[in-house]
């Protein structure tokens, strides 16, 4: 069973930034584009990508999601998606396949709208026939909304085996993570 992205020449280095050097969203931002910077110096590189939590790798963050504008469902209703914050690079470094619109890009910064991309198993579940392209989901104990701007393949998280689950993913540079994961995708074996 495929784990929904290519694991081949692909390092993970997890980064836990210490709340008092690091407490303001602005610092952690810029630390990611620091280190992805000097990463995407390096020699074999291929791509490098950065992500709050990447699959078969530790804890995930779920939220609470339903579709902007709608009936809230009823408690036992609800549903959650994994969350996970990216960078513009990670879908490309992962290998992880777009199926519906475009990947996040410089323009999905701070101060602009905010926008997820969803797997194509919440894409399915919440749109079973439409497209959920350019429609907007509510999500987290602040209830942003946000536009879909793309739809991915669906990854695994833990076992090659589990069912698929709702993921969805923001921009990294509008939620940024103090717990941050590089992953670089290198050009061979690098022994």
């Amino acid at each position: 069973s495929s784990p929904g992205f290519n694991p081949a020449n692909v390092m993970v280095v997890q980064v836990e930034l210490p709340n008092t050097r690091y407490p303001e969203a602005w610092q952690q931002q810029r630390f990611s584009q620091e280190v992805l910077a000097r990463i995407r110096t390096l020699p074999q590189l291929k791509s490098v990508g950065a992500a709050s939590w990447v699959p078969f790798g530790g804890l995930e963050r779920s939220v609470a999601v339903e579709i902007a504008g709608m009936p809230a469902p009823q408690p036992s209703k609800r549903r959650t998606a994994q969350f996970t914050a990216v960078s513009a690079n990670y879908f490309s470094t992962m290998q992880i396949a777009l199926l519906k619109g475009r990947p996040f890009n410089s323009t999905d910064g701070p101060g602009n709208l905010p926008v997820t991309i969803i797997d194509q198993t919440m894409a399915h579940d919440l749109w079973p026939d439409g497209n959920p392209l350019g429609q907007r989901i509510q999500f987290g104990p602040r209830h942003t909304v946000s536009t879909i701007v793309g739809v991915v393949n669906d990854v695994k998280t833990y076992y090659l085996r589990e069912r698929p689950q709702w993921q969805m993913y923001v921009p990294l540079a509008q939620s940024p993570s103090a717990t941050v994961s590089f992953a670089v995708r290198t050009t061979g074996d690098l022994k």
